[in-house]
């Protein structure tokens, strides 16, 4: 869900997330949907040619890390 979403139907969508967030904790279990990520690559410095001038950026959804 985009952070733009999320915003804008705050109002309706608050006792929904408020129950999952809950059940989720009392439970223990995460939807493993929300436990996938997308790894990008960002180049740091030096010969983009070597993989160790790379870092690695996790991009998680928006609500797992609010979660967190």
């Amino acid at each position: 869900v985009h952070p733009r979403v999320l915003k804008e139907m705050a109002q309706v969508l608050t006792e929904s997330v408020s129950i999952f967030f809950n059940t989720s904790l009392t439970t223990g279990n995460l939807s493993s949907i929300w436990k996938q990520a997308s790894i990008t690559p960002i180049f740091k410095k030096s010969n983009k040619q070597s993989p160790s001038n790379y870092r690695p950026v996790t991009l998680t959804c928006v609500l797992c890390k609010t979660l967190e």
